[in-house]
Order: structure tokens, then sequence, then C-alpha cells
């Protein structure tokens, strides 16, 4: 009987790297899947393939850090000195007492809820949302109206968003000394004017020397007639037709086949505005830098 060993077949050397890729993508699915709940917590207005093509998820891997630290914890608001928080329908943005909560950030307008402990008015404070992202600021938005509990606030972009992921805001103050300086071009006597437009609604304002010294309002309203948002609108504006030629100023309005339109020309030279309470309506010798930033603050479009 030949009792010499029988080689049935051979087995290769494979190549290390497959296993070794093999681990690789096992390690990069179990830490996906494990983080996944955080991750999904934290970008929860946004779904996991629009992390995925943003890079958001590869960001999270990399820099994991710098998203704990701006939120470690679900329940307690995150308080804002400097840095950025990340806006989503989680966030909360808080300074000196006032709160920012409540987002939806769309790609052509931001909604959001201001709340505040006691009566506060905004109007007396320069307060500003600012929303940036990779540094690079999209939008400064002024917190606006005497609140006593809450407010909910929307405001529309003048330029769409090319996308809503990884977008900052930061609430500060900014003084009126830090707005950034405008200079309009002037006529040959040192007129010149910024116009400023907002859906309907359109500021001229009028400058001598770099100082304001008129303003022209005109705001056309097309809501259907006989309802009761058009009567509330035609009689607020009516109320300020009288308010503005009781104070020696021009003003109009004249109902058309789709609504009304209102007209006001105010001479400051003439007229103390500041019986209003409109914040559009800035007092006489105010410079253009000071109206450009507050304007576009809340949505107008100056040029």
């Amino acid at each position: 009987m030949n009792n010499d060993p029988i080689t049935l077949g051979k087995v290769k050397k494979g190549k290390t790297g497959k296993p070794i890729l093999v681990l690789f993508i096992f390690v990069i699915t179990g830490s996906i899947v494990l983080f996944l709940p955080n991750i999904l917590a934290y970008f929860g207005d946004y779904s996991i393939i629009d992390l995925i093509k943003n890079g958001q998820i590869i960001d999270f891997f990399q820099n994991h850090d710098k998203y704990f630290e701006e939120s470690s914890s679900n329940t307690t608001p995150e308080v804002n000195l400097s840095e950025n928080i990340l806006i989503n329908s989680k966030s909360n943005i808080v300074y000196n007492n006032v709160t920012l909560s409540n987002f939806d950030l769309r790609s052509n307008k931001i909604t959001y809820t201001i709340t505040v402990p006691t009566e506060t008015n905004l109007d007396e404070l320069n307060y500003y949302l600012v929303l940036n992202k990779d540094s690079i600021e999209i939008a400064t938005i002024k917190l606006e109206g005497n609140i006593k509990d809450t407010k909910e606030v929307s405001f529309k972009f003048i330029k769409e968003l090319d996308s809503t992921l990884g977008i900052n805001g930061t609430l500060k103050e900014i003084k009126e000394s830090d707005y950034p300086q405008v200079t309009l071009s002037s006529d040959e006597f040192g007129i010149a004017s910024l116009l400023c437009k907002y859906e309907n609604e359109e500021y001229d304002y009028t400058f001598s020397s770099n100082k304001l010294t008129s303003i022209r309002e005109t705001v056309n309203v097309t809501d259907a007639k006989d309802t009761d948002s058009y009567r509330d609108k035609y009689n607020n504006y009516n109320t300020l037709k009288e308010n503005i030629l009781s104070l020696n100023g021009s003003a109009s309005i004249v109902e058309n086949n789709t609504g009304f339109v209102f007209l006001s020309i105010v001479n400051l030279n003439n007229t103390d505005v500041s019986s209003l309470n409109l914040s559009n309506y800035y007092p006489l010798n105010t410079n253009p830098s000071k109206i450009s930033f507050e304007m576009r603050s809340k949505g107008y479009d100056c040029k």
C-alpha cells in the first residue's frame, strides 16, 4: 500500500489588500451606523442623501469636535458669544436675554421666533442675526419691534441661497460706528439719492452733502378688495396719510382697479417724523451708511 501523501490542490498566497479593504469598509459602515442617530439629530432638517451630497457627513467625522462643542445638550439653550451656531429647527441662540429659536431656513427666506423674558423694545437696540457659511456673510437681519413675550419673524432674502446646509448664525450687537461706509454719487449741487425696494414698497431717500433731507414712500397694494386684509391695510395707510398731513408733509391714497396706491413726500427740513414711530422714516441729517445698512438688514434692496 502506497502511504505517500496525496496532493489535492494548492492554496495560492493572496494579496492582503482585499481583506484590509473589507475591514476598512466594515469599520466605516459601522461608524456611520453607530453615529447615525447623532448625525440625524444634529442635522434633523435634512435627509441623509442631502448630507452625503453636500459633504456634511465627511465633515462631521473629520471635525466632529466642533459640532459637539456647539451643541452639548438638547435641552440647554446655546449661549452665543462670538462663535457661530449651526442653524436648524433645534437651534437656540441667546444674547442678553433675547432668544432666537424655531428656525425654518429655506432657499428664499428664514423664519424664527424671538422670545424675551420682559417687554423689550428692539428698535432701541442694534441687535442683528448674522448668517454666514464658510466664513462668508450671507445676510444680516435686524431685530425689530416692541416685544412683550414672543414674536414670529419672516425674512426674505434678496438673493436665493444655493443651499441651506451648513449655514451658521450669530446674534450680536452692531453699533452704528461699525456700519460699512456708503458713498453715494451726487450731482453738481451735492444732491444724491438712495432707493430701497421690498416687494410692493419703495423708499426714495434724498441727501444733500450726505445728510438726509427728504423721504418719498410709495406703496402699491394689490390685495383683493372687500376683504379684511385689504380694508385693514387701507385704513392703516389712510391713518398714516392723515398723520403726515398733520405734520405739514404731503400724502395721498388713491384706489384703482387692482387696489390702492399710497404716496407720501416728507421734507425733513419742515417736518419732524419722530412722532410717527416708523423706523423707515429717518430724521433730518441721517447719513446714508446708516440707512443703507439698516434697510438692507430689513430685507430691502438698496441702490
